[in-house]
């Protein structure tokens, strides 16, 4: 995963193998989802999932650096926010997290809400789903359907 040393320096462009880097880690994967809907603080977002500040504010950098989630400054404040290579959806049985890499790949990612990892999970799910009030279908089901009608989704691929 490529690491800016300056945030106005232009990251270079994203592959699928950077994708990839971004899911070995399901904490990485937890700020993501949580990232979802409204923008968040990097306070907010560490007090919700329980998680240090530093730790919530390294892994939003490297999801910043792989054009996943965008960063809005407000004074000392820093907030983020899905970008448009990014889509989380959250259903009943599954949720689902879309990447798309600047070279045109893409990874998709369901995680069924019985698998034991949903428990490293939970926090930030649950902070998704309080935030919008319609839970769409997601899943194998689907197939064929429009996502965008019914899953809640934060910014579409």
């Amino acid at each position: 995963m490529y690491h800016a040393t300056n945030k106005d320096e232009p990251r270079h462009g994203t592959t699928a193998e950077d994708l990839h880097g971004v899911f070995c880690c399901w904490t990485r994967v937890e700020v993501l989802i949580a990232t979802a809907g409204a923008r968040r603080a990097v306070s907010e977002l560490a007090t919700v999932l329980g998680l240090g500040r530093t730790l919530v504010s390294s892994h939003l950098s490297d999801l910043a650096d792989s054009g996943l989630v965008r960063r809005d400054d407000a004074g000392k404040k820093h907030f983020y926010a899905l970008t448009g290579a990014t889509r989380v959806g959250i259903g009943e049985e599954m949720v689902e997290l879309a990447v798309r890499a600047d070279d045109g790949s893409e990874m998709v990612f369901r995680i069924a809400r019985g698998a034991r990892v949903m428990r490293l999970l939970k926090r930030a799910v649950g902070l998704v789903e309080r935030e919008s009030p319609v839970v769409g279908k997601v899943g194998p089901e689907r197939r064929g359907e429009d996502r965008d009608d019914k899953a809640r989704s934060a910014t579409a691929i």
